[in-house]
Formats: C-alpha cells, sequence, structure tokens
C-alpha cells in the first residue's frame, strides 16, 4: 500500500496521517503533538471526526458514528478492541517513530481489501506501547462520489462484491492476524488470553472463507455458533447479526435492493 511506502520516507519523530481530500482543525497538530510528547507510552493517538460535503459545508450521515468511546477527553484502547476489526479512521491518527522502524524492519501486509494500514498501525502500536483515543473531533472527513472508503453507505443491494474479492479479504485478514502470532517481536507482547483470542478470530474468518468457498448449508451452520467473534468483528448485536447474514447471502447469492438509508 502507498502508505506504508510513504510512512517508510518519513524521519520525524511523530508521524501524521494524511488525505488529501480532509481538512484538519487549525490546531489539530499542537493539540496531538502535546499529548503524544508528554507521555512515552503513548504510541499512537487518534481524535474524533466531523463530516464535510464535497462543498466543505458540515453535514451529518445516517449510518455514520464517529467512535466515541468512554467518558473523558482521552481513553487508551486496549489492543484487545483491534482483533478482527478495524475500528479507527486512519485519517485522525499520528504515530511515534517507533511504528515507523517496526514498519521497515518487518515490512507491511497486503490490507487493501480488508483490515487497511488503519489496523496495522492500530495493533502494532497497541502491542509495542499504547493507543489511545482523542475525544475531540480535530479532522473534518469530506464525503464525495470519490470517498471509496465510505461507500458502504451508499451500497444499492445487500451484496456490494463479489464473492471472489471478499474471499481474498477474508485471506488477507487470515494472514494479517497469523502475521501477529509468527512476528517475534509481537508475540513477545502477548498475554494467553490475547494469543487464544487471534487464534479464534483466525479459525473465525477460516470457517466464513469455507462457507463462501463450498456454499454448504452444514458448514453454514456452524457459524451460529460463533456469536462471540462476530460481535468482536462488529462491536454490536445488530452489526453481529447483519455480519451473519452477510455471509448467508453471499454464501448463497442471496441479493435484495435496499432503499435510500441503505436498508432493505
Amino acid at each position: 500500500m502507498y502508505l506504508f511506502q510513504a510512512a517508510k520516507q518519513t524521519n520525524g519523530n511523530i508521524i501524521f496521517i494524511a488525505d488529501q481530500d480532509d481538512v484538519w482543525e487549525k490546531n489539530k497538530v499542537e493539540i496531538m503533538t502535546n499529548i503524544i510528547s508528554t507521555n512515552n507510552k503513548v504510541y499512537l493517538l487518534s481524535s474524533l471526526v466531523s463530516l464535510i460535503d464535497a462543498g466543505g459545508k458540515d453535514i451529518e450521515l445516517e449510518g455514520f458514528k464517529t467512535k466515541n468511546i468512554g467518558i473523558g477527553r482521552i481513553q487508551k484502547i486496549p489492543f484487545d478492541f483491534f482483533v478482527g476489526n478495524s475500528s479507527f479512521p486512519g485519517c485522525t491518527m499520528c504515530i511515534r517513530k517507533e511504528i515507523r522502524d517496526f514498519l521497515i524492519t518487518y515490512g507491511s501486509l497486503d490490507l487493501n481489501l480488508a483490515l487497511g494500514h488503519d489496523w496495522y498501525f492500530s495493533i502494532v502500536a497497541s502491542l509495542l506501547g499504547d493507543f489511545y483515543h482523542l475525544n475531540k473531533p480535530l479532522v473534518k472527513r469530506r464525503i464525495h462520489e470519490n470517498n471509496i472508503s465510505l461507500g458502504r453507505l451508499r451500497k444499492k443491494t445487500v451484496l456490494t462484491t463479489t464473492n471472489e474479492k471478499r474471499n481474498d479479504s477474508f485471506k488477507q485478514i487470515i494472514t494479517a492476524h497469523q502475521f501477529i502470532l509468527d512476528n517475534n517481536v509481537l508475540k513477545s507482547k502477548l498475554t494467553k488470553q490475547e494469543k487464544n483470542k487471534i487464534e479464534k478470530i483466525i479459525l473465525f474468518f477460516k470457517n466464513r472463507l469455507r462457507v463462501t468457498e463450498s456454499r454448504n448449508i452444514l458448514s453454514g451452520l456452524k457459524l451460529l455458533f460463533s456469536p462471540g467473534q462476530y460481535y468482536q468483528c462488529a462491536k454490536s448485536f445488530s452489526g453481529a447479526f447483519r455480519l451473519l447474514l452477510a455471509d448467508i447471502f453471499y454464501a448463497y447469492n442471496i441479493n435484495w435492493k435496499l432503499n435510500n438509508n441503505g436498508r432493505i
């Protein structure tokens, strides 16, 4: 991914990730630099986002919620939160040089169909140091037709991609989590419980992959016994149910049109 290559070329102690069409609040760099500079354990800091349209006007978009976790201005997000999902957009992040150094030493992963660079930085930061989230919007995220990261909010049918691409994304997720278990530096930071959670997520995605590849009804029924993993990936009961439905729809090629709000 191009962002990994760009990160390798940086030479500062604190590196900010920027999307070319977003707008930063004027005090974003000052606020985030002060926080990350005064706590050596903060390896990654993210912020809230607000939304703007193509012309820069503030908007609200149904179906999109910014992350607002916990009470207070800043909160540590534990490693467990990132297993199986990428929850914080990269455009809100700044990272320490140690994350870049790890990237240079151990290389990046192909995550363009799945978790993205956001997940890689989040996982590495939460194991080498700490991931912190600032409960303050410092980025205006632009929403327009070319913004593929929010394309899910404009989808017209239940199925938004091909089974082949979806299966490839599952394979990327499996490889990414196996990377944690195989990397000597990262695995040395894992507790027994964290290692077990990663192993379960890997098995979960292998099962989901098996269902969409085989379209076997019995394999599909096995997914009903993975509520914990669905919740881990979706972070809500409603989201977990939607993931399960998506697996069934994709496996058996069930497609429905959605209304303007992205609902059946």
